[in-house]
């Protein structure tokens, strides 16, 4: 596997797994504070700023598309980069989809898919090395 693909999945896995089990061992602590945040304009704000520094950065130095792990490393990276530049160019937008979203009925859904996610880049980053 291409060394990026794995330095990145090392980094990744960890954190989506980490971020997975808050979200499904705190559902209302993580439905507050994901409703509580996308009404500061600073913190959106913020978060855009490092999602597209992060994502170019994925995107720059890994826009591989040869393997599942490259293609999901990618699509990370696009996803974080694309996110970032909605949250900037379009906040009141994105805070009226956040406000009409059934986030805690969302959260062990995308709790799942995050540590599914984050297991298999762990499990891909560790195979590799």
């Amino acid at each position: 596997m291409n060394p990026t693909t794995t330095l990145i999945a090392q980094l990744a896995g960890p954190t989506l797994i980490a971020v997975g089990l808050g979200m499904l061992l705190n559902r209302s602590l993580y439905a507050k504070m994901y409703t509580a945040v996308a009404t500061e304009v600073l913190a959106v704000f913020f978060m855009a700023i490092v999602m597209i520094i992060v994502g170019y950065l994925i995107v720059l130095n890994h826009n591989l598309w040869s393997t599942p792990t490259e293609i999901i490393v990618s699509l990370l990276g696009w996803g974080t980069l694309l996110k970032g530049i909605v949250l900037v160019v379009l906040p009141q937008w994105t805070a009226n989809f956040t406000s009409k979203l059934p986030l805690y009925t969302l959260l062990p859904f995308a709790a799942i898919v995050t540590i599914v996610l984050g297991s298999y880049l762990v499990w891909a980053a560790d195979f590799a090395s």
